[in-house]
């Protein structure tokens, strides 16, 4: 691990730390905000960026030897190695776009327990351990990345997931004689979004106008761009002069739907693919490597999803970044790709963390955004069919509970808010 003295916008100098990862086989920066968060400021001090440094260093020096330990069985197992290998192979074939979730839960959770921890190799004996094994994930089971921290509800139950997935897997190839599913933990206690994650367009506004006021109009534009259209971070991340038309939709059916419910829009998005790399935007040579969608097993025009813009100032801005970047590509700054001048190159989540700090109100991250746009499409519609064009959701038991949800931000309206006084009914006589 190494610092290396950097400096801002505003020219002034700050250490940033990188160490390297062994699972990606690449450089890993620490970003910005999360010294800010952890140390409360930037490190501009030569001497307390060498403390800081010893400091990171043991941390990733422990998490590594953890992840080494973890893995073990891929020495002591050869048979079960080459198992891995040929599932690994089919997950790719049936998911390609998520299957390295299931790899890595499946690697460093369910193999590290039952081969281990509980030191069962036979796998026609690991049914008999399930207790044991949604117990320790309970009570012991850490995150890879920050040893000693107990891993979340939902990440318990993916790992669940992933043991069901691989012991299917060996019963299709006779590897075992039956199989059994191991039980999920139960979906209430899992922690989902609801009525206060609802965001109203008088928060959106403001925190809006703060990012202006701090000076981060790109990232103004991109959090706009979140609230109204409903898109996952990494998506509206990728954003390319590729993705944005004007006029009406060629989606016929879509166009139908909109109509009838009568929502206006100024322009639209086309959506084929989305960023491969959350981390870092371009590759060395300067190009934004792509994946499928979220769902989506391949980049084509089967796969695409159109998104309306249905606010005029938003358009507005969006006209302006992608006049901006048609420009860069004339002078073929990133080449000729129009998929490569993306306009939210260098956006940071953590700017819009600060706007809320700044504002005094609680924070609201921006998948809240999606789960806003996904809950008053439902429940200002009705139509399901419409909103799964629009977010693309392929679960009807997801768009269910935006329909509940927005429900009881109705009945929260006609109460008032919870700081207001209760008023009376008015009795017509």
């Amino acid at each position: 691990m190494k610092k290396e003295l950097l400096r801002n916008r505003a020219g002034q100098n700050y250490y940033s730390f990188v160490y390297y990862d062994s699972a990606s086989k690449r450089r890993v920066r620490l970003t910005k905000g999360y010294i800010q968060e952890r140390f409360g400021r930037d490190i501009v001090e030569a001497k307390e960026a060498d403390e800081i440094l010893r400091t990171l260093a043991k941390e990733v020096r422990s998490r590594e030897n953890d992840k080494e330990e973890r893995i073990a069985w891929v020495w002591e197992h050869e048979s079960l190695r080459e198992l891995m290998e040929m599932y690994q192979v089919a997950q790719r074939k049936l998911a390609p776009n998520s299957y390295q979730n299931n790899m890595h839960y499946l690697k460093y959770y369910v193999l590290h327990f039952f081969l281990q921890v509980e030191r069962c190799v036979d796998l026609q004996e690991w049914p008999l351990h399930y207790d044991a094994f949604k117990e320790w994930l309970e009570e012991k089971a850490t995150v890879t990345r920050t040893p000693g921290k107990l891993i979340s509800y939902n990440s318990k139950n993916h790992c669940i997931r992933a043991l069901n997935t691989f012991m299917r897997f060996l019963h299709r190839k006779m590897v075992i004689t039956s199989f059994i599913s191991c039980p999920r933990f139960p979906d209430y206690q899992t922690k989902e979004k609801g009525i206060d994650d609802v965001i109203s367009e008088n928060e959106m506004e403001a925190v809006y106008q703060q990012l202006r006021v701090m000076g981060h109009n790109k990232e103004a534009v991109f959090w706009r761009l979140l609230y109204f259209t409903g898109m996952r971070f990494n998506e509206a991340r990728g954003v390319s002069i590729e993705n944005i038309y004007e006029g009406a939709l060629e989606d016929v059916a879509f166009a139908k739907r909109l109509a009838e419910h009568k929502i206006e829009y100024v322009g639209y998005l086309v959506l084929e693919s989305q960023p491969a790399n959350k981390t870092t935007l371009r590759n060395r040579e300067g190009h934004v490597a792509r994946k499928p969608l979220k769902g989506k097993k391949k980049i084509d025009e089967k796969s695409a999803r159109t998104i309306p813009i249905i606010d005029a100032v938003l358009w507005r801005e969006l006209a302006l970044l992608y006049n901006e970047e048609v420009a860069r590509m004339k002078q073929k700054i990133w080449g000729s790709i129009p998929g490569d001048y993306v306009l939210f190159d260098g956006v940071r989540r953590n700017v819009i963390k600060k706007a809320y700090t700044q504002l005094g109100i609680p924070f609201h991250n921006p998948h809240c955004c999606r789960h806003t746009r996904a809950t008053w499409l439902v429940g200002e519609t009705g139509d399901v069919i419409l909103t799964r064009m629009w977010l693309g959701h392929t679960s009807q038991k997801v768009l269910d509970k935006y329909v509940h949800i927005y429900q009881a931000c109705v009945r929260k309206a006609k109460k008032g808010d919870k700081k207001t006084a209760w008023q009376p009914i008015q009795i017509a006589v």
